[in-house]
């Protein structure tokens, strides 16, 4: 089969659903249609002191990383004197309360890391309906969610789901051989639009098709390991290496889409005493596997001292903690009135210290 009519049947594959839900993807690298560039606009922005943000965060909920990327965002605004009132919200209900808040207190600029984005589409709509700015911080925004922001700041997940399968083809994976259990996809939420798209990515790139139903908040692949912390995750990983053990098959590769996904197949590997004992009772050859992650921390926990030595090949994606500066740009011209990007691509920590409102990106 030529390589297009194997796009074309991918194409038909895929579901409509997923195909919606990545549609903000397509725009994250340009600015978005019809609105003025940052770098052409003549008028300066706000002073700092002219801007005041209403922060929504998800706080622990949604994991440490969320948690330590939200205190020191706050804390990255504070120090360059802009006012923010953060609220760390434990649901989508408390979540949408403090929208209403921060927009009857006349927030300038209300800022969303949010628990659910598809539940909290009223509560934008009607921030936005009473002039007020909202931008989304670092959770990708889905279809639903597309006209009630005026700007998304964050990673281009699926461009990075697409550089880690890129990393496992250099690195001896078989270009669309990583199907039925050739391997897994860890995933820390089922229902994580980021982590849909960085797997999106992936599949894509290692020539894999997409096959489950997307409607029915299904992973988008074969093998997935879902759980909300490290402990849930790494039982859900144990039972997946389990069965592929009894079924004699061994993964190639294990991509993990989080920080809590990657600690859990560290220690899954650990486990299984791969690093150490490549060789042994039910534990796949080292030289089989690899991992690639999309991490927030440093090595997100993996390192020697878990076990991994340099006989496991592995791969971390590092992903932003600090958005105070493309933040701060951005929410000083909402608050004088300017034009912005629909979508900022922040991808590492360099490009958000190192941001400018005159580029799209650093």
């Amino acid at each position: 089969m030529t390589k297009q009519g194997h796009s074309s049947r991918k194409r038909r594959r895929f579901p409509k659903a997923l195909a919606a839900m990545l549609l903000p993807v397509a725009t994250l690298a340009t600015a978005a249609c019809g609105q003025q560039s940052a770098a052409t606009a003549s008028s300066k922005p706000a002073a700092p002191a002219d801007v005041t943000i209403g922060f929504v965060g998800a706080g622990a909920t949604q994991g440490p990383r969320v948690q330590q990327m939200e205190q020191q965002t706050v804390a990255g605004l504070r120090s360059i004197g802009i006012k923010v009132d953060y609220v760390a919200a434990r649901t989508a209900l408390d979540q949408t309360k403090a929208i209403d808040h921060f927009v009857n207190d006349k927030a300038s600029v209300i800022v969303l890391s949010p628990e659910s984005l598809p539940s909290l589409g009223d509560a934008l709509q009607a921030a936005r309906a009473q002039g007020r700015n909202v931008v989304l911080l670092d959770r990708m925004p889905s279809s639903a969610t597309l006209g009630d922001y005026n700007s998304y700041i964050g990673p281009n997940y699926q461009a990075l789901g697409d550089q880690a399968g890129q990393w496992a083809l250099k690195h001896g994976a078989a270009k669309g051989s990583l199907e039925d259990g050739d391997f897994i996809v860890v995933r820390s939420a089922l229902d994580s639009v980021a982590g849909i798209h960085a797997t999106y990515g992936w599949l894509i790139a290692t020539g894999t098709d997409p096959n489950t139903d997307t409607d029915s908040k299904a992973p988008t692949d074969r093998n997935p390991v879902v759980g909300w912390n490290v402990d849930e995750a790494t039982a859900s990983l144990r039972q997946q290496w389990s069965k592929l053990a009894a079924e004699h098959r061994t993964p190639n590769v294990i991509f993990a889409t989080s920080q809590v996904a990657a600690q859990a197949a560290a220690r899954t590997l650990h486990d299984n005493g791969i690093s150490t004992q490549p060789d042994g009772p039910g534990a796949p050859s080292a030289s089989r596997i690899m991992l690639v992650a999309l991490c927030y921390q440093q090595a997100c926990g993996i390192s020697a001292a878990d076990g991994l030595g340099s006989d496991l090949p592995t791969q971390v994606f590092l992903l932003p903690t600090n958005y105070s500066r493309p933040l701060a740009a951005v929410s000083e011209r909402l608050a004088a009135g300017l034009p912005v990007y629909k979508n900022v691509v922040v991808d590492t920590q360099e490009q958000a210290d190192g941001y400018s409102p005159g580029a799209e990106r650093p």
